[in-house]
């Protein structure tokens, strides 16, 4: 059974990282103050997919990669020998999939690409490679779809991917994704939070991926600060979880706060918008006090026609978001991207979708940032994202000429909105 571990600052990373059986700690504490050296946003999908095996080829001691899923196609089998490469030249290479992530992504493969991507999964550990799927610890969370979204990808070269995107075609070939490049005490703390499903985990390693004290600054230009959010709800000791919760998820709470906060604008993506109800009420309460929300998500055929589930799940508050003033936008690839942007000064990104899921069931993990070089980069992204010609408003009219059929499917879906 995984249990929560706890989350160290960096000068605790130093002092601790040759201790690994205090790493075992638990604490609540989810959300602390952290730095990078290097920050670098990546939007091009073939840059991020260069910039992923260049890390693994670069690698020397140890590649740390999580997941949510592996679909079976030609970035999966270019992956995996990469990653068979490394493990032929004595790197220790983990590899984390979540367990009903990788469920899902069935519906993406045929029978015989199910079957091929065992075989290349089955050989990658034959040859060493720690290949772990995550399940969370209680049966009730394994059923109803508990697990673990964040993705990490990190090595001893001191460089952090942190992203939104999988190892699949849909987010190199289709949907909108991101990544940050990330260096500097920063990758440690993930690292760390990537050690809480890792059994008997390398707390030497910690201590690696930190910068040396001559590089806390990069090129003179000052580091980047950060406020690192992140949590596993699995974790909840609720024999409940995750009908019913002990602890709020401290993402979800901080994100409220910061709505709350907001005087001016809100603006986010998500993969479909349908989030927790405490979300809902902060970003009502915002439109109320004149504050724009703008809400960027998914069309109903962005996941290639296998299933329109989610958008139905979605769309269920659509008649109350748009009568009350949001501005929602859906992206017929898909929108995959995880950022907000309040007041054009605050910048959050990482993993967390505006999903009921998010709050609940997934481990999800989330950078916040008043620095204005990444506001500014997000403000540019949402500004090109605006006039992107497969990103479209849709409209209170949009919405009453749906097909009948669409309108009652969505009805049928409603009592489920929070599991789809």
């Amino acid at each position: 059974m995984q249990t929560q571990r706890e989350l160290l600052t960096p000068q605790q990373i130093l002092e601790k990282a040759n201790a690994p059986e205090r790493l075992t700690e638990s604490a609540d504490n989810e959300q602390f103050s952290t730095s990078a050296t290097q920050f670098q946003l990546i939007l091009d999908r073939q840059q991020e997919w260069q910039a992923r095996l260049r890390m693994v080829d670069a690698a020397r001691e140890f590649l740390y990669i999580s997941t949510y899923y592996i679909e079976y196609d030609d970035y999966a089998i270019t992956f995996l020998a990469a990653l068979k490469r490394a493990v032929s030249r004595g790197v220790r290479v983990y590899l984390i999939v979540d367990g009903f992530g990788q469920t899902l992504s069935s519906n993406l493969m045929t029978a015989d690409g199910k079957k091929k991507l065992r075989a290349l999964l089955d050989d990658l550990r034959a040859g060493g490679a720690k290949l772990i799927f995550y399940r969370p610890p209680k049966l009730l969370q394994r059923l109803i779809g508990s697990g673990y979204h964040i993705k990490y990808q990190v090595s001893e070269q001191r460089q952090m991917l942190f992203s939104s995107s999988n190892i699949s075609q849909m987010s190199f070939n289709r949907w909108m994704e991101f990544s940050a490049l990330l260096e500097g005490p920063v990758v440690a703390a993930m690292l760390n939070d990537l050690f809480q499903v890792i059994p008997q985990p390398m707390s030497a390693d910690l201590e690696k991926v930190l910068p040396a004290h001559e590089d806390t600054m990069r090129n003179g230009h000052l580091p980047y600060s950060f406020e690192f959010l992140t949590t596993i709800p699995a974790n909840d000791p609720s024999p409940l979880s995750p009908f019913v919760q002990q602890r709020k998820n401290p993402i979800t709470s901080a994100l409220v706060e910061h709505i709350n906060a907001a005087r001016s604008s809100v603006v986010l993506t998500s993969f479909y918008f349908k989030p927790h109800p405490r979300l809902v009420s902060a970003l009502l309460a915002a439109t109320r006090r004149g504050v724009r929300v703008e809400i960027h998500h998914s069309h109903r055929g962005a996941l290639g026609g296998v299933t329109r589930l989610p958008w139905l799940s979605a769309s269920a508050r659509y008649p109350v978001m748009l009568d009350a003033g949001f501005v929602i936008y859906e992206h017929e690839l898909g929108q995959h991207t995880k950022f907000v942007l309040i007041d054009d000064r605050i910048a959050w990104l990482g993993s967390y979708n505006f999903e009921h899921s998010a709050d609940d069931r997934l481990a999800e993990a989330m950078l916040v940032t008043e620095d204005v070089r990444i506001v500014q980069q997000l403000q540019l992204f949402f500004q090109q994202l605006r006039t992107d010609p497969k990103n479209g408003i849709f409209s209170r009219d949009d919405f009453d000429a749906l097909p009948h059929m669409l309108r009652f499917y969505r009805l049928l879906c409603l009592p489920f909105k929070r599991w789809l």
